[in-house]
């Protein structure tokens, strides 16, 4: 149609390049002078992103925040002009790994959702949305705002929970938990947001039809596998210190 030529998308750190690589084997009009995937935001010679010519920016969750104070931003106050990058089309925001915005007092969460006013379509994607029910508050705002009732975070919990323990007047009374309240939100997101596929379209056989393979496993064997496994960690967290 033509009315959504800019598109802002957030994964994990690993996620970002694996974006990349599909949007460039997928994307019949690829072009890598559009397509910006930030892996570190330290990396970056200019980190005002959105003054330059991209129509599709990938970054992590907390790159946001860097970018933000490139503009002058701060904790209290969000200018990123995605307004004036979006110009006159419509915007599109996917969300990979969206879990990972679990606290909405944090930095990275309240960033993210000022960013999120500009665009209408958006698409939520994670295979674990939330370990705690109270975790579900910033991704069900960013999918409809209707369904937190427009609260804010302290009234959407009362809603759910009785607040006040020993501990703290605001922490939740994990046993005032209201079952059946929870059950109702969970059948309309189950009905009117949740989108569905029928396993029957990847063609796989089920789990327990696949023959198990046993194999020896030498201490050598464990040794390589062990600083393999290592390794990767070490990356993994050497890579989290930079973004």
């Amino acid at each position: 149609m033509g009315l959504i030529n800019k598109a802002l998308i957030f994964s994990s750190s690993i996620g970002i390049w694996n974006l990349y690589s599909e949007a460039k084997k997928f994307l019949p009009f690829f072009d890598e002078l559009k397509i910006l995937a930030i892996k570190s935001v330290m990396e970056l010679k200019d980190r005002r992103v959105f003054d330059q010519d991209y129509d599709m920016l990938i970054m992590g969750y907390d790159a946001l925040r860097f970018i933000n104070k490139a503009y002058g931003g701060s904790s209290s106050s969000f200018v990123i002009p995605i307004k004036k990058w979006l110009g006159k089309d419509e915007g599109i925001a996917f969300l990979d790994e969206f879990h990972l915005l679990g606290d909405p007092g944090s930095q990275r969460s309240k960033c993210v959702l000022n960013a999120l006013k500009y665009f209408d379509i958006r698409y939520c994607f994670s295979a674990t949305p939330a370990d705690k029910e109270e975790k579900s508050y910033c991704w069900l705002k960013i999918m409809d705002n209707a369904l937190t009732m427009g609260d804010n975070f302290t009234n959407w919990k009362k809603q759910y929970w009785q607040l006040g323990t020993r501990f703290s007047a605001y922490a939740i009374d994990k046993s005032s938990f209201r079952q059946d309240k929870w059950i109702l939100l969970q059948d309309k997101l189950n009905r009117d947001y949740a989108v569905k596929r029928d396993k029957g379209l990847l063609n796989l056989p089920n789990a327990y039809d696949y023959p198990v393979l046993e194999t020896y496993m030498s201490q050598i064997h464990r040794r390589i596998y062990e600083s393999v496994a290592n390794q990767t960690i070490n990356i993994a967290r050497e890579r989290s210190k930079e973004n």
